[in-house]
């Protein structure tokens, strides 16, 4: 968690101060809990591409190999 911390620059960044300590802990408790938090201040920005790759997984699940 402490790594990925380190890779967020300006406004990201700014996003999480609030949630570390004096001392360098985080208090997110997991990664999934650090994506809510940037996802719900920035949104997904690929949002017609990610639902486009969510179909044609679904697609692909149901198509026979042979």
């Amino acid at each position: 968690m402490q790594y990925t911390f380190s890779q967020l620059q300006c406004i990201a960044f700014g996003y999480i101060v609030p949630h570390a300590k004096d001392d360098g802990t985080i208090q997110l408790g997991d990664l999934p809990a650090l994506i809510y938090l940037l996802e719900a201040a920035f949104g997904d920005i690929k949002r017609v591409a990610t639902v486009e790759w969510k179909i044609s997984l679904i697609e692909l699940k149901n198509c026979l190999f042979s």
